[in-house]
């Protein structure tokens, strides 16, 4: 096999992603009070991006608006129902927020000072201000990090070398992802196209995918 890659050294095995925070919309228009909420028959409720940061952004102050009952972002704390920031766990990820204004709750329960939120979680910042959780991810695609190095594909469980090109889920499972462009000297029927031979992660269930996708949509309550 042609020695195409190098390895990668500067990979982060930690796919932190982007967080976002969801408004939830009945009928085209912010909801009025929390009876309009995803468990009102009535209700045919639908979801935006308000908030959007990734753990290059520091801590994020999100303020209530007064027209449309959403969130942005301020640089005056004093004004800022929240702050929010991006923060590693063991595996992945969380949503830490620390808590400025009255009444808020999460999972409709009061919140902490300060409160670690994951995907799913819902939000009310106010009267009629509800809000969920979720986390935008995308896969690394490129030359075999370190920490994959001679493990075993979970697909063809030829192990991984630093000639190779590989897919790597977001929750840390890689496969060999070689193609015509990055393994051109290669013949077709020598190539390791693992990621083309299956539709979801082996260990965590994922659909396999190029493009940045949503962790959960909020639009499918």
């Amino acid at each position: 096999m042609t020695k195409s890659a190098k390895t990668s050294e500067s990979f982060d095995p930690l796919n932190l992603g982007r967080f976002e925070l969801h408004a939830l919309i009945a009928n085209g228009e912010a909801s009025a009070d929390i009876a309009a909420s995803p468990w009102a028959d009535a209700v045919q409720p639908v979801t935006k991006a308000e908030i959007s940061l990734t753990a290059d952004d520091g801590v994020v102050w999100a303020r209530l608006n007064k027209s449309n009952e959403g969130l942005s972002r301020t640089r005056n704390q004093e004004e800022a129902v929240a702050g929010f920031r991006v923060v590693r766990r063991r595996l992945g990820a969380a949503l830490a927020m620390v808590v400025q204004g009255d009444g808020v709750l999460v999972n409709g329960a009061p919140a902490l000072p300060l409160a670690v939120l994951s995907v799913k979680d819902s939000l009310v910042l106010g009267p009629g201000r509800h809000f969920y959780v979720t986390q935008r991810l995308k896969a690394y695609l490129g030359p075999p990090p370190q920490h994959v190095l001679n493990k075993p594909c979970p697909f063809c469980q030829i192990p991984i070398t630093d000639d190779t090109r590989v897919y790597v889920c977001p929750c840390g499972a890689a496969y060999h992802d070689e193609t015509a462009e990055s393994h051109a000297q290669i013949e077709p029927s020598e190539r390791l196209s693992c990621v083309g031979k299956i539709d979801k992660c082996l260990s965590c269930g994922r659909r396999l995918t190029y493009d940045e996708f949503l962790e959960w949509d909020p639009a499918t309550l």
